[in-house]
Order: C-alpha cells, then sequence, then structure tokens
C-alpha cells in the first residue's frame, strides 16, 4: 500500500475572516477556492435547548435554557439577539410562541402548560430570523405531555399499512467488482423507526456469499466482494417475523472508492481502486478533501497503486462529523465517507457535593469546574436536578447538548436514541456510531452548492432589536401614503414614522420591551381624516410548521394499537397489577373488594395507601384524575370493568402526583363517575351539586389545593381597581402597606429594625418581588393564604406566611385587537421574562406537619457561570423524596466546546 501525505488548509468560518492555504493541482484550488466563498456566504445558526426534565404533565411549568451558535467553530452568537420559541401541538399548530431575548447567545426561557392540555407528544422549536435562511436547522424537540384528565390532543391521521422495508449503503456510496466492500443497512418499520432485521445474501445463482444482523435500532453492516457479472439480492427477516427479498446496488464493473477506519486516536483513510480503474487511470491525479469543523486538509497524488492510505490524528479535528470527500482530476466527487470524532475538544466537567449521602429536606451543595486540554474552561451553563423516582430517564433517548451540537444537527433525518452513542464509551457503540455515519445523509452542504457558481448569499439577516409594523387605509381599503403615524406608551411619545406608496409604516429598531407591554398607534391629520382611516398592526411572522422527518414519526408512533383498550392511562403503560371487575363485582364497596387483593396496598377510611408511603396514591377513573373530587367508594364495584396498579417507572408519567402509586380505574359502557358534577370548560373548576368538602379551584400550590388556612376566588375580585384593593380586608390576619402583604401579630420573628417581614409570595408556583399591584385582578383564579403548619412546606421562608397566587388559564385583558379606526391600542409579542424556578429553604424551624413537598425536579438555574479556573457552585435543599437524585450539567466555553455531566447522589 502507498502511504500518501496532506496539505493543511485552515478555513475558519465565520462572517466575517477566512485563512485559506494553497493548493497543489488546479482542480483542488477551484474547490478549495469555492468551498471559501460558500463558508462566507453561508454562515450557519444553530439553537439548542436544554430542558428541566424530558417529560411534563399538563399544568407543569416547561423550563429550559437557549444556547444559539454560529458556523463551524461553535462559538455562542452574538449575530443577532432574538430567539422565537413555539410549543406545537400533535397537530403541528402553533399553540404558545414567545421571543426570548439573548444575551451572548444565550437565554432562559419557559412554558406554563394549561392543566387543559390534552395528552399527547408535542414538540418545541426554536429558531431566530437568520436561521430561516436554513429551516432544515431549526431545534425541534419531541415533548411527552401528559394530560390530568386523560383526554388525548388529536394529530394528523398517519397510520401506515406498508411493509418494513432495509436499505443498504456500500461504504463510499459504490460496490465494486473486485474489492472487499463494507455495506452498512438500515431496517425501517412502519412507524418510521428501526426494526431488528437479519438475513442472508444470495448472488444470481442462489449461493450465499453473507450473512447480516442488525446491532443497534435496525443498522448494522457486513463485508462482500463482489464478482464480475454477478448481481446481488438480500433475503431479509424483520423483528416482527415479516420476510422480504431486496435487491442490493448494482456494482461497478471499475471503480474508486474510500476505506476508512477510526481506532486508536487515528483515523485511516484508504483510496482504493479495482485493476480496471487503475489501468484506465494511472498517474491521473485524485484529489482528497477532509474537512471537520471548519478545518479543511487537502491532499493531492498521482493514482499508481491500487491501494493508497495515509493516517489523520484525531486530536487534529474538533469533536464532530468529518466528511472525507475523493474527487476525481477534473474536480468532479467520486467517493465520499462521514467519521464521526467523539472525544477530542470535549469538555470535561467534574462534580462533587458537599457530603456523600443526604436525608430528605437537606441543604445540597454542588461544586463543578469544567476544563479543556487542562485548562479551565470559562462558560455559560444550566443545572437541573431531578428525584429519579418521580421522573424515570432513559438517557439513550435524551437530546443533549452534545448529541444534538455534534451529531443530529449535521445529519439528515430523524435520529432515534441519540445520546446512546455518548453515553456509552465501549468498541459496540463505535461501531453502531460508524454504521450511523454510513447510513444517515450529511446536511451541512452537498459538493453541487458548492461547486454550483450561482449560488446566491443569504437574504434574510440577523434580526438585532424588534420592531412593529402594520398599515394605514382608508374604511374603503385605499392606501394612505405619506402620513405620519404615531406611536406611544402610556402618557409618553416614542416616535413617528411615515407611511409608504403602500400604506405601510415600520418602526424598527426599538428598545426591548417585555410581553404585554401596551403601546398606542394614532393617525395624524384632520379629524375627518382620522376618523376614516384604519389603522392595522401585522402579527409577527411564523415559519409554516413542515411535516418534519421528527414529526411524521412521532405521529406514526402515536398512531400504533396500543398493547389494551382501555385508553385510560396517560400514557401506554405496564401495570404492576390488574384486577378484573368480575372479581370484585358482588363487594359492597371498593375498598373492601380491593383490601387484600393489591399488593402492597392498604386501605385506610376507604383511602388506598402504598405500603411504608404516608401519602395516599392517586385514583384515575376512566382517564381522569380523581383524587380530591371522587371517593373511591363512591364507585360501585359492580361498574368496574378492570384496575391497575402502577408503582414506581410505571405511574411515572403520572409526573410527581404519581409518586405515591396510582389505581387507574376502568369503568363499564353506561356508567359516568361525573353523575352530580359538571365541569366548566375553561379551568376544570367544578360545582357540585351534592353536599361536598372537597375544594374546587385550581392551586399552583406546592401542597396543592385544600391545605390553605383561607382562599379567596378570582371571581370575588376580578372587579376591584388593584389586587392589594380587593384583598384588603377579606384576608383575615393580612395588612398590606405600599403593594406587599404582611401576617398581623403571632409572634412573626422581626427585624433588628423591629418591622415585621412581608410574607412570601409565590406566583404561579414562583416566587415574586415586587407589588402585589402588579397583577391584575382580572387574572387571578384563586388567592390562598396559608400561615402555621400549612405554610411549612415552603421552609423557614414560609414562616412570615405564604400568599399563594394562581393566574386564570386565559388572561382576561390580554388585548387580541389589531385594527382599529384612527387609533389603536395593541400589546405586541415583547420580550418573554422566565418564570423563575422556586425551590423551598428548610431549616430547623420548620414548623412539624408540612403538607408533602412532591416536587419532581427539585432545582433548575440556566443561569451558571464559570469563572477564569472553570469553577461554579450552587445549592438547594431535596424534596419528600427517597431516592437517586440526578444532577444533570450542561454549557459552552467560550471557544465553543460543549460539556455536559451526570451527577448521581443518595437521599435517604
Amino acid at each position: 500500500m502507498k502511504k500518501i501525505f496532506y496539505t493543511l488548509v485552515l478555513l475558519v468560518f465565520g462572517i466575517n475572516s477566512i485563512a485559506l492555504g494553497q493548493g497543489t493541482s488546479p482542480a483542488l484550488q477551484n474547490i478549495v477556492s469555492k468551498l471559501k466563498t460558500f463558508s462566507i456566504n453561508y454562515v450557519v445558526e444553530k439553537a439548542y435547548l436544554h430542558f428541566d426534565k424530558p417529560y411534563y404533565s399538563a399544568g407543569d411549568e416547561m423550563y429550559f435554557k437557549a444556547y444559539v451558535t454560529l458556523g463551524e467553530s461553535r462559538k455562542l452568537s452574538n449575530a443577532g439577539g432574538i430567539l422565537h420559541v413555539d410549543l406545537i401541538n400533535p397537530g403541528n399548530a402553533i399553540i404558545r410562541s414567545i421571543i426570548l431575548q439573548l444575551d451572548n447567545g444565550v437565554a432562559p426561557g419557559s412554558f406554563s402548560l394549561p392543566d387543559t392540555l390534552k395528552g399527547g407528544i408535542y414538540r418545541v422549536r426554536a429558531y431566530t430570523r437568520y436561521m430561516e435562511n436554513t429551516p432544515e436547522y431549526f431545534f425541534d424537540k419531541a415533548i411527552p405531555i401528559a394530560s390530568v384528565a386523560g383526554n388525548a390532543a388529536n394529530g394528523a391521521n398517519t397510520r401506515q399499512t406498508a411493509k418494513p422495508d432495509v436499505q443498504f449503503f456500500p461504504e463510499g456510496g459504490d460496490m465494486i467488482t473486485g474489492i472487499l466492500t463494507k455495506v452498512a443497512f438500515k431496517a425501517i418499520g412502519n412507524n418510521g423507526m428501526g426494526i431488528n432485521a437479519k438475513g442472508v445474501i444470495l448472488d444470481n445463482t442462489n449461493v450465499q456469499v453473507a450473512t447480516f444482523s442488525s446491532s443497534h435500532l435496525g443498522m448494522g453492516s457486513f463485508y462482500i466482494q463482489p464478482e464480475e457479472g454477478k448481481t446481488y439480492k438480500a433475503k431479509v427477516t424483520f423483528g416482527n417475523g415479516l420476510q422480504s427479498t431486496i435487491g442490493l446496488p448494482a456494482p461497478l464493473a471499475k471503480g474508486i472508492t474510500l476505506q476508512i477506519k477510526d481506532t486508536l486516536g487515528k483515523v485511516s483513510i484508504n483510496i482504493v481502486c479495482n485493476k480496471a480503474y487503475l489501468q484506465e487511470n494511472m498517474n491521473k491525479d485524485v484529489n482528497l478533501t477532509i474537512f471537520s469543523g471548519g478545518k479543511l486538509r487537502t491532499v493531492n497524488t498521482k493514482l499508481d497503486s491500487r491501494v493508497m492510505g495515509m493516517d489523520i490524528a484525531e486530536d487534529q479535528f474538533p469533536a464532530g462529523i468529518m466528511r472525507i470527500t475523493l474527487f476525481s482530476q477534473d474536480g468532479d466527487p467520486l467517493s465520499e465517507r462521514l467519521v464521526f470524532l467523539q472525544n477530542a475538544g470535549l469538555m470535561n466537567i467534574t462534580v462533587n457535593t458537599d457530603k456523600p449521602s443526604y436525608k430528605t429536606h437537606d441543604r445540597v451543595a454542588i461544586n463543578f469546574n469544567a476544563k479543556n486540554s487542562g485548562a479551565g474552561a470559562p462558560g455559560f451553563f444550566s443545572a437541573t436536578v431531578i428525584d429519579e423516582s418521580k421522573v424515570p430517564y432513559d438517557d439513550n433517548k435524551e437530546t443533549t447538548i452534545l448529541s444534538y451540537m455534534l451529531l443530529t444537527s449535521d445529519l439528515k433525518g430523524y435520529i432515534e436514541q441519540p445520546n446512546y452513542y455518548f453515553s456509552n464509551g465501549n468498541f459496540q457503540t463505535r461501531d453502531d456510531l460508524d454504521n450511523l455515519m454510513l447510513t444517515q445523509g450529511y446536511r451541512r452542504f452537498t459538493w453541487k452548492q458548492v461547486l454550483n457558481a450561482d449560488n446566491k448569499p443569504f437574504t434574510i439577516a440577523p434580526e438585532k432589536s424588534l420592531y412593529i409594523s402594520g398599515s394605514e387605509k382608508t374604511t374603503q381599503g385605499v392606501a394612505v401614503t405619506g402620513k405620519d403615524v404615531m406611536l406611544t406608551q402610556g402618557a409618553g411619545f416614542i416616535a413617528s414614522a411615515k407611511t409608504d406608496n403602500s400604506g405601510n409604516f415600520l418602526f424598527d429598531n426599538m428598545q426591548p420591551f417585555f410581553a404585554g407591554t401596551q403601546f398606542s398607534l394614532q393617525a395624524t391629520g384632520s379629524t375627518k381624516d382620522k376618523n376614516s382611516t384604519t389603522i392595522t398592526v401585522e402579527n409577527q411572522h411564523e415559519p409554516p410548521v413542515a411535516d418534519t422527518a421528527l414529526s411524521s414519526s412521532l405521529m406514526q408512533m402515536a398512531a400504533q394499537p396500543s398493547a389494551g383498550d382501555s385508553g385510560s392511562s396517560l400514557v401506554s403503560a405496564n401495570a404492576d397489577q390488574v384486577i378484573d371487575g368480575d372479581e370484585i363485582g358482588g363487594a359492597s364497596s371498593m375498598s373492601s373488594a380491593l383490601s387484600g387483593k393489591l399488593n402492597g396496598v392498604t386501605f385506610a377510611s376507604g383511602i388506598p395507601y402504598l405500603k411504608g408511603n404516608k401519602y395516599p396514591a392517586l385514583i384515575v377513573v376512566d382517564g381522569r384524575i380523581r383524587t380530591g373530587d371522587l371517593k373511591l367508594d363512591d364507585i360501585p364495584p359492580g361498574s368496574v370493568k378492570n384496575v391497575e396498579l402502577l408503582k414506581g417507572n410505571n405511574a411515572a408519567m403520572y409526573g410527581a402526583s404519581g409518586s405515591s402509586g396510582v389505581l387507574v380505574i376502568n369503568t363499564r359502557a353506561g356508567y359516568s363517575a361525573d353523575a352530580g358534577v359538571k365541569y366548566e370548560s375553561q379551568n376544570i373548576a367544578k360545582i357540585s351539586t351534592a353536599k361536598s368538602n372537597i375544594p374546587s379551584y385550581r392551586s399552583s400550590s406546592l401542597a396543592g389545593p385544600g391545605h390553605a388556612d383561607q382562599v379567596v376566588l378570582g371571581d370575588e375580585i376580578k372587579n376591584a381597581p388593584s389586587l392589594v384593593a380587593g384583598l384588603n380586608g377579606v384576608l383575615r390576619g393580612v395588612d398590606f402597606s405600599g403593594g406587599y402583604a404582611t401576617l398581623r401579630g403571632g409572634g412573626i420573628v422581626t427585624f433588628a429594625g423591629g418591622s415585621t417581614p412581608p410574607m412570601l409570595i409565590i406566583l404561579d408556583g414562583v416566587q415574586m418581588t415586587g407589588s402585589l399591584d402588579n397583577i391584575s385582578p382580572r387574572n387571578i383564579e384563586a388567592v390562598e393564604v396559608l400561615k402555621g403548619p400549612n405554610a411549612s412546606i415552603y421552609g423557614s421562608e414560609g414562616g412570615t406566611g405564604v400568599l399563594i397566587i394562581t393566574s386564570r388559564n386565559q388572561s382576561e385583558d390580554v388585548s387580541t385587537a389589531s385594527a382599529a379606526i384612527g387609533s389603536l391600542t395593541f400589546k405586541p409579542l415583547g420580550f418573554y421574562k422566565a418564570r423563575e424556578f422556586y425551590s423551598p429553604k428548610y431549616d430547623a424551624s420548620a414548623a412539624p406537619g408540612a403538607g408533602p413537598d412532591r416536587r419532581s425536579t427539585i432545582y433548575w438555574n440556566p443561569s451558571l457561570t464559570t469563572d477564569k479556573d472553570g469553577s461554579a457552585s450552587f445549592e438547594f435543599y431535596n424534596s419528600d423524596g427517597r431516592g437517586s437524585y440526578r444532577v444533570i450539567i450542561e454549557g459552552i466555553d467560550a471557544n465553543g466546546n460543549p460539556g455536559r455531566q451526570i451527577y448521581k447522589y443518595k437521599v435517604e
């Protein structure tokens, strides 16, 4: 084998600069020159979101942090300052959009999920306006959301009836006679996901020449040496038992290809051709480009041997996808291969705690250090801590900052279990990753794009500021041209803009403003002119929701029939135990019928408890969570079809509510557990026609509804001029001053100056600072007062009392007006202010008898930064949950190197 050598050509992909070395052949120089032009005109921006947990329930707060990078270096982007984030339902409709203000390419965000949200697989999409030049780079992640009411959102009808299929991918692009060739394959089920497959390869005389079997998600590989004049086929048996015969690509009679091996810190590249190709192209130039992370290596040599090889050290390139392409003497692409470099350039994050194990409610101090190549790595990070008993976690399936930034964002199609390739470092995983490289297409660019001199630069510039645009027309629809339109906020004038020849106006480069800010537009001229002029504000542009590979796969999965037909579970869950209704139909009550039959369940006053658990099990009847508004013994045993008991992982998709176990009761046709209860469509508040002591309001309290010393419903105060005015004199033992609330008397601990400290204010589960009068009474669902033991769930901070404020699902004073005559008052989509995550603080003075602290996300912090040594720390308090807690830290350093670390600790 002839050894060949390469030339270094460093392309620093950015908007303004590129350094270029010289090649040694005209064809190679042309390729490099055009790649330089392409890199300047087509710099790609990417967005990634780190979420606090992998799935949610309706009523949860979905927390995330955005990281936006620019170019091949993956450094955090300062090209623009705005990120758009959409929540998309299973029917591909946008149900919520927010705008985040980026600071150094990062921003915290959150979505408040209404408790009326239907269950299903939702998507979160994130993009900048600049990314609309390359919409294939929009961040798009699937998020399962469980419904508290058991109802499922409708999606597109995508159930497939086609048989499974398998595709074959020869290394380098072609099978060539006389060359031993690695052939990868990928088997796909009718839901678009990988399916196990095995089989044999037969030639056209039915002689077996190879066997194959998938190793991971339907992918695998085998070797074959095609013979001249022969064709080949695969007899395949799929994991579901179906069989098929599929032809392999026809071998070339003469050809040249690439063969790559990634071993021991180096990439070995072989250029291999058969005898017929060598005879025809002896001593002609061949050109090789090796491209990864903005760095390009080039090779120009003479073809004078059937096998020519070279080695490249992996540490010369950053982690990520390497693209190796072989060109002819004339610059035509002949063969290509993708290789993944996994370890080079990744941050090393170490995590430690102040003690090896903890108890519930203990304070936990976390320290972490990030290094790159042994040096401290200053950067931006986010951290989440979850209770694994409440949120079981399959790390392989997760989209992480590593799997997205380094792998899936640069590959075509939907990648199953993307983090599998990063969470397992064994030889089998590396082989599986190489099979992925052989079977997935590269999306960054095609050589046809690069070599086509007619490519035009991107047309959408980075979005640096908010804007307001619209039009002014007469009431007859005629454009009003050359007229001033005045923009005001409150009593202050902001700016004026003239309408153009089409009657359009634009206010750009506006100072940042938050969502909910009210503006006014005023036409100018005579009173007559104003009264005959219609001002219209344009809605923010939203790119269409494409039916992506991700959404198609999700919809196909959702369309598959489930293992059972009860349909009551929030998700398809495997029950720990099932009792048929016929076994209990003759009992006098449900508790007596189930007592002694359910493994590990005891009953007290008709309420089910898992043994060893002080909180009752969740009760779900026909898909609706009924704990709190329905007693188990209110259900006639004869009406029950079956009872399912869910524990641990099987109950996990019910969120924190399922941590004490779940009883899923499926009733027979004709029975309704809702007799005597009617539901209001907007907020699921219930109005019972029978006497009941069950709380009938929504609550964002950690303890849930029914654990407050006093409750004031929003309808009682919605017409008050301010929130303080509505609550003053209504809340017992609470005083108000300057917009703040304090408990009256009762031995409250005082500051040194003698003043009474204010109550802790919790708005929709998040600690609030500032005046209560910043909240409109019309937006409130309920206000709860917690004192003494009821407040102790909020730790020492609850010692001065807690005011829980829960907002309505739909704000009543959000303006929907977009057009008006003469003047228009409206609220444009401004920057969203992410909710702060609230974590209670416990200390020895906390009152006994606190309500349950069932947090599943124990802690979330999107705003961590490491110092010059790469160090940072944070602290929080454990909840009631015992078992394993998982700490996940993700981030990017100043040089664009991503990092991720998982740390676990025990709570006893």
